[in-house]
């Protein structure tokens, strides 16, 4: 486990196929794998979340609690579009 610069608990938790890694944000419950960068669910979540106990209606308490609602989350019907480096600049900002 680390933490970031915005003080952030990350760890990394391996894909299924185990030859990637991704960065989970436990403070801001964030990950950097595809799923939940392009889910359009709310709230959102992904296999590497729940592998360590955030179910849907953990993080709906967390994030209401937190007060973000569904209005404030920005889909974006475009990010299929991302390039390789723009994904790897999202993941690195987690």
């Amino acid at each position: 486990m680390e933490v970031n610069k915005q003080g952030h608990m990350i760890v990394l938790v391996n894909s299924d196929s185990g030859d990637k890694q991704y960065r989970v944000d436990l403070t801001a419950q964030k990950c950097s794998c595809p799923g939940w960068i392009f889910s359009k669910n709310y709230p959102r979540n992904c296999k590497h979340l729940r592998r360590l106990g955030y179910s849907d209606e953990v993080l709906l308490e967390q994030q209401e609690a937190a007060g973000k609602y569904p209005n404030q989350i920005i889909n974006k019907p475009e990010a299929q579009h991302y390039t390789k480096e723009e994904l790897k600049e999202i993941a690195e900002k987690l």
